[in-house]
């Protein structure tokens, strides 16, 4: 039992989160639909809180920049690494 316990938290310990921007379009647009693994990934945080921040911080870097990129970085999100949508081809 308590080997199951310690794998279950190793597990746990493992799991980042990563920043994900949609990937753009050939006429530039944003795809938010593509799936998460298509996605760039922009940064890796070891909490949910630390990902926020940085998504943030993205937002407003990019107020008034070019067109597409406040769209893209609106939607930009952060997503648990054990997530099986990342999966997704």
């Amino acid at each position: 039992m308590a080997n199951m316990w310690l794998r279950h938290k190793a597990a746990v310990v493992l799991a980042v989160w990563y920043l994900l921007l949609p990937p753009l379009r050939h006429d530039g647009t944003v795809n938010d639909f593509a799936p998460w693994s298509k996605w760039k990934k922009l940064g890796t945080y070891g909490t949910f809180d630390n990902c926020e921040a940085a998504l943030s911080d993205l937002r407003r870097r990019w107020v008034g920049r070019e067109p597409n990129y406040p769209s893209s970085a609106n939607d930009a999100i952060c997503i648990s690494s054990d997530d099986v949508r990342l999966e997704e081809r």
